[in-house]
């Protein structure tokens, strides 16, 4: 590992992080963010929680009765970037719209 005692902390860190032989995608520095982002994931888990049975029964779990998808405004069936189940048009993840 490279050692470099005349570089800024921030420097040497960015350098440690370079050495790694698997670094990491993302990383923080400093005190602030990784409490803040604790903190909003928590959050966001509680949020998908909270609808998690919804959004089961959106895809056939615990649903009794399933709705096939329905045809767009236009009379054609809705393609790969949205599809239309209980009347919401819903956006599927990874998909562009028009």
């Amino acid at each position: 590992m490279r050692t470099c005692r005349s570089a800024p902390p921030p420097a040497a860190a960015i350098l440690a992080i370079a050495d790694v032989d698997e670094p990491p995608p993302r990383v923080f520095f400093g005190d602030r963010p990784l409490p803040l982002m604790r903190t909003e994931y928590a959050r966001r888990i509680a949020e998908w929680e909270a609808w998690d049975d919804l959004s089961g029964k959106a895809f056939g779990r615990g649903a009794r009765h399933r709705q096939p998808p329905r045809a767009g405004r236009s009379g054609t069936p809705i393609g790969a970037a949205g599809r239309r189940w209980a009347g919401l048009n819903v956006r599927v993840a990874g998909t562009r719209t028009a």
